[in-house]
């Protein structure tokens, strides 16, 4: 399809643009990414790019405008507010930089440099308090894995394919991590993402299931209950309303079963 043959086109192109970046290539970066840009005028990492090189290049005005542009027609694309938190801080207007930086992490809260940026600038303002919160957030995506990481921010940005893709490989090779599971399923069962997230959750229930009979564990009676209900839901093929709470139970339940295996070697109670 010529369409996902130029879509295809465009993402090798802005990976090109990004290694220039990269390796502090500023003006070829630049100069490609708006060559790129007349090719495809909305695409929002070719924009993005075009506004980090031009900051990069001290060009902070027109750095702005392209944002602003950004921002007339990905509104919710984190990296936009991130950046202009940057050209902020170039200015040395710390108010409107803390303004920025904090709509980039309320949109996508895995955005490190971000809470890194404000618990610097909250230091520099003398708000020790909030300077705190955000050295705490850095501290907990410090602990998460860093595909745990990646996938949040994907899906904060609306790349579901991209954050289900990780996600999925995450699942399926360490299944076992409670508390990051806590975090993808409280992001993943927005935007028509339920029956992808119970597939993902049936993986991980038949990953589980296969450790305790490799293991010698006895079968817990509610754990293989709670693997039963979410493949009747999977079953379904028309699932108008789902009580995510539930749902979040018995995957929940199935992952700290396995965790407290891990820890003692007996399937918890």
């Amino acid at each position: 399809m010529p369409s996902a043959l130029a879509s295809s086109s465009i993402e090798y192109e802005v990976g090109r643009i990004c290694e220039r970046s990269k390796a502090g290539r500023h003006s070829e970066a630049l100069a490609a990414a708006e060559v790129l840009s007349a090719e495809s005028p909305q695409n929002r990492d070719v924009l993005y790019l075009i506004a980090a090189n031009q900051r990069c290049l001290n060009r902070i005005p027109e750095a702005l405008a392209t944002l602003q542009r950004l921002e007339q027609q990905h509104p919710r694309f984190s990296l936009l507010y991130q950046e202009r938190g940057h050209c902020y801080m170039t200015m040395r207007d710390a108010p409107r930089a803390i303004d920025a930086f904090l709509r980039g992490v309320n949109i996508n809260p895995a955005l490190a440099t971000s809470w890194i940026m404000l618990e610097r600038l909250y230091r520099m303002t003398g708000q020790v308090e909030n300077a705190a919160k955000a050295a705490d957030q850095v501290s907990i995506l410090k602990h998460l894995p860093p595909e745990v990481v990646r996938a949040g921010s994907l899906f904060s940005d609306g790349d579901l394919s991209a954050a289900e893709k990780i996600l999925r490989a995450y699942l399926l090779a360490a299944g076992n991590h409670v508390e990051a599971l806590r975090l993808l399923i409280d992001k993943f069962h927005d935007v028509g993402g339920t029956r992808r997230l119970l597939h993902l959750r049936l993986c991980l229930a038949d990953r589980i299931e296969g450790d305790v009979v490799a293991n010698g564990v006895v079968e817990q009676h509610d754990i293989l209950t709670d693997q039963a209900h979410l493949r009747a839901q999977v079953g379904q093929s028309v699932l108008a309303h789902i009580d995510t709470v539930q749902q979040h139970r018995s995957l929940l339940h199935i992952i700290e079963a396995r965790h407290q295996t891990d820890q003692s070697g007996l399937a918890a109670p």
